[in-house]
């Protein structure tokens, strides 16, 4: 089962997935990323960036006022892989855009790169 390790208000949380992967939810100025982690919690890649429009969603639609990492934290804590990671991201997103009635383009190469041996 995957945990939520660390959890700073607004700014950030990690998660250690089942898999022994580790994920750091980061919300900055300009956007909210997702990266994978590695030795010493330094980012090893970006897993997902978060569109503006889904942030506005979340805050708007949802509810969620100041602290748009803890629900994501929430969500990708359900999850136990880092492709399920990706996966869950890109699928909040298809979801809010269906709701909305927004298209989104999801690349067909979303997964490269994300498991390195």
């Amino acid at each position: 089962m995957s945990i939520i390790k660390t959890y700073k208000e607004g700014r950030f949380s990690q998660i250690n997935l089942s898999d022994g992967n580790k994920v750091l939810i980061s919300s900055g100025a300009d956007d909210t990323k997702v990266f994978r982690i590695g030795f010493l919690s330094l980012p090893k890649g970006v897993v997902h960036v978060f569109s503006d429009l889904y942030i506005a969603y979340l805050i708007n639609n949802i509810g969620i006022t100041n602290d748009t990492v803890n629900y994501l934290a929430s969500e990708l804590a359900k999850v136990d892989t880092l492709a399920g990671v990706k996966a869950k991201c890109l699928q909040l997103e298809l979801d809010m855009a269906e709701k909305k009635g927004y298209q989104i383009d999801v690349p067909d190469n979303s997964f490269d790169g994300l498991i390195q041996k």
